[in-house]
């Protein structure tokens, strides 16, 4: 689970923090969209039936889809800022 996120999370930071001029902003864009899609993704996950297991870990799987869901949307904030926010001239 974390395999899967932790690349996007990695890419939403370095995309935050690269100079304006050295990323596109139709890159920003599309890591954002595939931020909204992971995050669907983990959401449902997190909705699905709990799969049954003998030792009962079943249980924390919607917990870490939501946890994975709410790390991308935290990693995603500040990528969206810059992506979407224009100052006023």
């Amino acid at each position: 689970m974390l395999l899967l996120v932790l690349p996007l999370i990695v890419a939403n930071v370095l995309a935050a923090v690269a100079p304006v001029r050295s990323w596109p902003p139709y890159g920003r864009r599309l890591l954002l969209a595939g931020d909204a899609v992971m995050m669907l993704v983990l959401f449902l996950g997190a909705l699905a039936p709990v799969p049954y297991d003998e030792w009962g870990m079943g249980a924390i799987v919607p917990r870490l889809c939501l946890l994975g869901a709410l790390l991308i949307f935290a990693s995603a904030l500040p990528l969206a800022k810059k992506s979407f926010y224009r100052p006023r001239p």
